[in-house]
């Protein structure tokens, strides 16, 4: 993702290969003075845009004179070949393509071929559930009917074509109901992130038992789609990772029954495969997460963001399970890759973020501090109104740890210091995040012999699990695993043998 900066360079970039390759060829056989040819070549190379060094190669060439002339028709045209290249590749351009052909012959007054073409679309629409164009084609039926006089067409018949109109439009609007409410549940999960105590389950309550999803009307695929997505949100939300893992496969399994949709909308369907993912993992299903990978692994359709996210689950998916069974050595080998899609800049902030954290989980448990200190900084260095609340949070709690471990007493009462005031006027400060602080803050300065470090270990350890029990309290070791890092220094053994003996 390169800085918003001119609008051509960025579409330039985010063209693939064969669609640089198929606008050069339109534009090479076009006659007269191609410029803007020399213009898209030359920004092509380009890694970040640099107004300058444009003027400075053509200098000396008439259309640098009028460059921001040549500049927009260069944006015009590259979005027409886009048009083109794309055209006929999903329901949607498709279905557009046939209602401009039939436009086209209804002027024309050949109304035997705007009737064919029309049944064409029909089928289209109603395969893929697209009740705004099945309203459209009805309207494009009803003026056939009309110019040709209404001959042979009785009231009841007529009656067919409107009440079709508004069966269409009562589905459309139901499944626009339920896309509402989902949402409203996920753009505040993607505001706060994970719960952490009961109370915050209020406005997720409110959805859940909103009339709409009471009555369960699922009479098309969207509508479907969307009920189980949401049930799933929820219960995923409120910790009962079972039910959610129910909801997931509901979905999963309703659009592998409708592939044509799967194709239609990859990105759709790779966040139904993340969010039976997400379940999986955290029920430690590692094995049916391997076979959920596999379904990745086969998309090989959909734009470069897709591709993109792919990359992100399938890589974070891995890590994960590395560092769930302590196997950190193994994880270190999906982190060159990561690093280098990091460096493309072409992911989320949200996937920037969670895949950061997982390889500040490599790093810390292969005893690599300084790097693992260098990814919770990407972190913290975020801009917070970009991503999770809840992460920049506990990356903080989280940041605290790792300057224990590089020794750096002298910096851990500021950072305790800025850490409290941090989550303080967020309102983050739970039980759990607390016990950490003044453990470092309070316990470590009284520490006066290796016996005594061990015991407060034994204590806060013992406090953890206490507070742990709460299942909203629970999810802060969905950040860090701090049982296994505190027993690794009451035990006296490495991080990562204790999490791959608690693993087993």
């Amino acid at each position: 993702m390169y800085k918003k900066t001119d609008p051509l360079f960025l579409l330039i970039k985010s063209m693939s290969q064969t669609e640089k390759r198929y606008f050069k060829l339109a534009a090479s056989v076009q006659r007269g003075d191609r410029n803007y040819l020399k213009l898209f070549e030359a920004l092509e190379k380009q890694e970040e845009y640099d107004a300058g060094k444009i003027k400075k190669q053509f200098h000396g060439e008439r259309f640098t004179a009028r460059i921001d002339t040549t500049k927009n028709y260069l944006y015009r045209l590259i979005l027409v070949s886009l048009e083109s290249y794309h055209s006929g590749k999903s329901a949607d351009q498709e279905l557009k393509s046939l209602l401009n052909q039939v436009r086209i012959l209804f002027g024309k007054e050949l109304y035997d071929q705007c009737a064919r073409l029309l049944r064409k679309a029909r089928k289209t629409a109603e395969k893929y559930g697209k009740h705004l164009v099945l309203m459209e084609i009805t309207e494009w039926e009803i003026d056939l009917i009309r110019v040709q006089g209404y001959q042979g067409k009785t009231e009841k018949e007529m009656d067919k074509y409107y009440d079709g109109i508004s069966a269409a439009n009562s589905r459309y609007l139901g499944e626009k109901e339920y896309e509402h409410l989902s949402t409203k549940m996920f753009v505040k999960r993607a505001r706060e992130g994970n719960t952490r105590r009961s109370a915050d389950m209020k406005a997720y309550r409110e959805i859940i038992h909103h009339p709409a999803l009471k009555a369960a009307r699922l009479s098309t695929y969207e509508a479907c789609h969307h009920y189980y997505t949401i049930l799933c949100g929820y219960y995923f939300i409120k910790n009962d990772f079972k039910k959610a893992y129910k909801y997931a496969s509901e979905v999963v399994a309703l659009t592998e029954a409708h592939p044509h949709q799967a194709t239609e909308r990859p990105e759709t369907y790779v966040v139904t495969l993340n969010n039976l993912l997400l379940c999986q993992y955290n029920m430690k299903m590692y094995r049916e997460m391997r076979e959920t990978l596999k379904k990745f692994k086969k998309i090989n359709y959909g734009p470069q963001l897709v591709k993109s996210k792919i990359f992100y689950i399938v890589h974070e998916a891995e890590m994960h399970i590395c560092t769930d069974t302590g196997e950190f050595e193994k994880g270190k080998k999906f982190l060159g890759s990561a690093i280098e899609e990091l460096g493309k800049n072409r992911l989320p902030k949200a996937f920037r973020m969670s895949l950061c954290l997982s390889m500040f989980k490599i790093y810390f448990g292969t005893g690599e501090f300084k790097k693992a200190l260098h990814y919770l900084n990407e972190m913290i260095n975020e801009p917070e109104t970009d991503t999770r609340i809840d992460i920049h949070c506990f990356v903080r709690i989280i940041n605290l740890i790792v300057h224990f471990e590089m020794g750096n007493n002298d910096l851990l009462e500021h950072i305790v210091k800025s850490t409290y005031r941090y989550l303080y006027k967020r309102n983050r400060l739970y039980r759990f995040e607390t016990s950490i602080m003044n453990f470092i803050r309070i316990k470590i300065p009284g520490i006066i012999n290796e016996a005594s470090l061990i015991l407060a270990f034994r204590d806060l350890k013992a406090e953890l699990e206490n507070i742990t029990e709460d299942p909203f309290e629970k999810r802060a070791l969905g950040y860090f695993d701090f049982i296994s890092w505190l027993e690794s220094k009451i035990k006296n053994k490495t991080f990562e043998e204790v999490v791959r003996e608690r693993s087993l």
